[in-house]
């Protein structure tokens, strides 16, 4: 099987995954809502797992410190800006928090319109992510194929719950997150396409992508959990994160071990 066949099955699997996870919500949506904060800590720890453990090292590895260091701000910055587009986009339709005086950018006040682009751009860059690693070696690809697994489901969780508040009907919601899981395959086509074509443009997304994913993890999955402030939760989401990471660990040292 070839390694192009392979990150498109493993870019669409994670996207499967995501999605039936989340049509729990139209059914089972309390019990889903009160486990959400549970998954988003797992997802958090696999996340910082895979950029310490594998794309921070094999970056390093591919690049001398300095340019490596310079792709992976150029990650974070990347996410930020694509992030902060639509923030922008968000404020522009619905104004400023008139008591603040500034714009209230919560997920339960985005549009339904802005979810699924946001979704979208989202699954590009992870499908960008994974078949860049895949590129770089396997065992890095495995990792960042789990990391992806684990924050796509209590992402798509959020945009389920922000698309059924805003009225949207059920058919609607499941087409418009099809068509939003179809970025994932998206992204790693291009990357497929341009690889092949470009000398070293998977070696020079891999850091770019590793500081994506330690964006997400730090500025967007780690606050949330900060809104549960009750000491026992605390310690469940804390024993999650540190299991995401043992869980990374572990992978990428049996992986690892395999060869690349």
């Amino acid at each position: 099987m070839s390694i192009n066949l392979i990150i498109i099955l493993v870019v669409s699997a994670a996207g499967v995954l995501g999605f039936l996870g989340a049509l729990l919500l139209l059914w089972k949506s309390d019990i889903v809502k009160r486990i959400a904060h549970y998954f988003l800590s797992f997802a958090v720890g696999a996340m910082l797992g895979a950029v310490f453990f594998d794309l921070l090292p094999e970056s390093f590895e591919l690049h001398d410190p300095h340019k490596a260091s310079l792709l992976i701000l150029v990650g974070i910055i990347l996410f930020f800006v694509v992030e902060k587009v639509l923030v922008i986009q968000h404020c522009h339709k619905h104004g400023i928090d008139r008591k603040g005086g500034v714009c209230n950018t919560s997920r339960l006040h985005s549009t339904a319109s802005l979810v699924i682009v946001g979704d979208f751009i989202h699954n590009f860059l992870d499908g960008v992510l994974v078949a860049s690693a895949f590129l770089v070696s396997i065992p890095v690809g495995i990792s960042a194929a789990i990391a992806e697994v684990a924050h796509e489901l209590p992402q798509e969780i959020g945009d389920f719950s922000v698309m059924i508040a805003s009225g949207m009907k059920k058919a609607r919601v499941l087409f418009w997150s099809i068509v939003s899981e179809l970025g994932s395959v998206l992204g790693a086509l291009l990357v497929i396409i341009f690889a092949g074509r470009v000398e070293g443009l998977a070696e020079l997304l891999l850091p770019i992508a590793a500081g994506g994913l330690l964006y997400i993890a730090l500025s967007d999955l780690i606050p949330e959990l900060h809104h549960d402030n009750r000491i026992d939760h605390s310690i469940v989401h804390l024993i999650l994160i540190v299991l995401g990471v043992a869980l990374l660990f572990f992978v990428g040292e049996f992986v690892g071990a395999h060869g690349h």
